[in-house]
Formats: C-alpha cells, structure tokens, sequence
C-alpha cells in the first residue's frame, strides 16, 4: 500500500511554481529550435542531408512537446497534491480541536 504524501503544502506549491518555469523555458526553447528548423530547412537544400536535418528536428520537437506536456501534467498534480494536503491538515486540526474541546484533558 502507498504512503500518502504529508508534506507542507507552501513547499508542493513552490516545487509546482519551479516546475511551471521550467515548463515556460522548455516552451520557448521549443519555439526558437522550431525557427531554427526553418533557416535549417532553407539552407540546407540538398536531398540527403536536408531530408535527414528536417527529420531530426521534427522528432526533437515532438520529444519536446511530450516532456512538455508531462511538465504541465505535473504542476497540475503538484496543485492539486498541495491543495489536498492544507485540506487534510485543516480537517485533522478540526478533529483534533473537537476532541480536545470536548474534553476536560487539554491537548497540550
């Protein structure tokens, strides 16, 4: 059985922010290998090692649009991971004060 994860939900949030920066340089990365890909493709006009370029520059984008997508994927669980964790926490309090409240034992 997997352990749920207890952390602090300020840190998943930070972690979540420094992914979706990655995930905005990864972007436009992607961008600037595109337009190189063009002058590439405009330069390099003869059949073998033109064709072979364009392939080549083709797959790295589309690697990079998947590792994208698993980047924004990821800030999306890290969100939601952090907003799940303040929202057990804030339930474990209200247990944890109702009991104490309605006890003649303090909790501290």
């Amino acid at each position: 059985m997997a352990n749920k994860y207890s952390g602090d939900p300020v840190k998943v949030q930070e972690s979540a922010n420094n992914t979706f920066k990655a995930h905005e340089e990864l972007e436009n990365d992607l961008g600037a290998l595109f337009n190189v890909s063009d002058e590439l493709a405009k330069a390099l006009a003869s059949k073998g090692a033109g064709d072979a370029t364009q392939i080549a520059m083709s797959d790295a984008l589309h690697k990079g649009k998947s590792l994208d997508g698993l980047l924004v994927q990821i800030v999306e669980q890290m969100k939601k991971a952090g907003v799940t964790v303040d929202e057990t926490d804030n339930w474990a309090k209200s247990k944890i004060s109702a009991v104490a409240g309605n006890s003649k034992i303090s909790a501290f």
